[in-house]
């Protein structure tokens, strides 16, 4: 029985509260009382508020006019000390103002009577239930008014509905000010006009995420980063943002971006000193081949043939320092895939190298260097694939991400070098850096890169895009 009693009454018991014993009988019958419905009967206010104390109390009642007691200081104070408790009234002789007194101070329902034949134990529950819905909506309402980020709620007119406190304080606007306003009175980057085009978009995403900035009631301007989603709620259709304060990120991105400025300076005043004595290296010992072949000595061949190798290859390793220095120094973008693979083969393929571009109006977010990532691919195919004669880049895509696919009808890569071309200086004939920079370029957005072709049938490499990486552009 005690397990039973305990499954079905997981708060505790309910009070009855009277200085009458019959009533208190009464309103036992009124409630319907049983063996599995536990109620405590108290003769006194003070009694009730000791027991309250140490024992979970799944709901009080009480006659409205009991003999000898303020019944609305009982109800305060109970309400006080227990707010999570429903207070139930018998209304008794009760006139209305006196009823409204009891409601303001926190009562939850009143009974007309107690008549001895209904049951109450389906009334008690939906109140106790409903009384902890209600403050469990206002702690998440409190929780929401103090969150460290912005929150907004537009209609489809794209005015504001709902701001909370934090966008309240940041941008310095009144919530009644708000109310007044739409977004484009703090987006100027988003004006009216614009609106009902960027409505129709939020509607056929969902889901958007972007970089703006907010005009304060002071007139500056607030980076933010937002993220935003269309929903429908009680009938009605709501764009519900979510804002970050993101000024102390941008002033650290502004301090790391001039601190690179200064070091890429130094390292190209450095790089083009270097290549200067490189080139006068070169030039000297192309002079010294003349005297070494008209002195017919092979054995300074050989060490001349060193040189002029060592010197190529810190040219090479040079040159590869202003690419990979300016790797990251731009943050990541949107970008069309489609322009981004025909720039790099109008530049690399010979027109005897045929290309297939199968991408649509795709758009992957990576560094600024993705162009890069498919001149090196290409350039590797027609270098090293021995009688190229086309090059294809297509892309798939699911819940688990997107695959960008980049094959030739060349040679193919041997499988005990599939490991190793992409670490830094391997070339299967020369020394080089592309497919490291290659893979370096992708990491920055978590993008990664693989050779999963056959030998003899040709090069093919597989890039993976992380869920979130890509998305259709316009003309999908």
């Amino acid at each position: 029985m005690q397990e039973e009693e305990h499954n079905r009454w997981p708060i505790g018991h309910i009070m009855v509260v009277d200085r009458d014993a019959d009533v208190l009988s009464r309103i036992r019958d009124t409630i319907g009382y049983d063996d599995t419905l536990p109620i405590v009967t108290c003769r006194s206010v003070d009694e009730a508020l000791a027991h309250l104390a140490i024992t979970p109390c799944y709901a009080v009642f009480a006659r409205y006019q009991m003999t000898d007691t303020d019944s609305l200081a009982f109800l305060r104070t109970v309400r006080t000390r227990h707010p999570d408790v429903p207070f139930i009234f018998f209304a008794g002789t009760a006139q209305e103002e006196e009823i409204d007194e009891a409601f303001t101070s926190g009562n939850d329902l009143f009974l007309p009577t107690i008549n001895g034949d209904s049951a109450l134990e389906p009334l008690v529950r939906r109140l106790a239930a409903q009384r902890q819905t209600v403050r469990h909506l206002g702690m998440a309402r409190i929780a929401l008014e103090r969150a460290g980020d912005l929150v907004f709620w537009l209609d489809a007119d794209g005015r504001f509905v709902y701001v909370n406190e934090t966008a309240s304080a940041l941008l310095g606007y009144s919530r009644e000010e708000f109310m007044a306003m739409t977004l484009a009175d703090i987006d100027p980057a988003f004006p009216a006009e614009r609106w009902p085009e960027g409505w129709e978009e939020m509607k056929r995403r969902r889901r958007v995420s972007h970089e703006s900035s907010h005009l304060t009631r002071g007139g500056t301007m607030v980076p933010l980063e937002i993220r935003g989603e269309y929903l429908l709620f009680d009938g009605r259709e709501y764009l519900c943002a979510i804002a970050r304060d993101i000024s102390e990120h941008k002033q650290a991105m502004e301090a790391v971006q001039e601190a690179n400025k200064k070091l890429n300076l130094l390292s190209g005043i450095t790089r083009h000193d270097i290549l200067n004595q490189v080139t006068a290296l070169s030039g000297y010992l192309h002079l010294l081949g003349r005297e070494v072949a008209a002195a017919d000595n092979p054995k300074m061949q050989e060490y001349l043939e060193r040189c002029k190798g060592a010197a190529e290859t810190i040219q090479r390793q040079i040159s590869f320092t202003r690419d990979y220095e300016a790797l990251g120094v731009h943050g990541p973008a949107w970008q069309s895939m489609d322009e981004a693979v025909r720039r790099a083969a109008a530049a690399v393929l010979p027109a005897e190298v045929g290309l297939r571009a199968e991408i649509g109006a795709l758009e992957v977010y990576a560094d600024p260097m993705l162009e890069k990532v498919f001149f090196n691919l290409m350039e590797n195919a027609v270098r090293h694939g021995d009688g190229v004669t086309g090059v294809r880049v297509g892309f798939s895509g699911d819940e688990s991400g997107g695959i960008i696919v980049v094959e030739d009808d060349g040679a193919g890569v041997p499988d005990e070098e599939k490991s190793s071309i992409f670490e830094v200086g391997f070339g299967r004939k020369s020394g080089g850096f592309g497919l490291f920079l290659v893979q370096s370029i992708l990491a920055i957005t978590g993008m990664t890169i693989a050779e999963t072709g056959r030998e003899g049938e040709g090069a093919r490499f597989e890039i993976r895009v992380p869920p979130g990486g890509y998305r259709e552009g316009k003309g999908w």
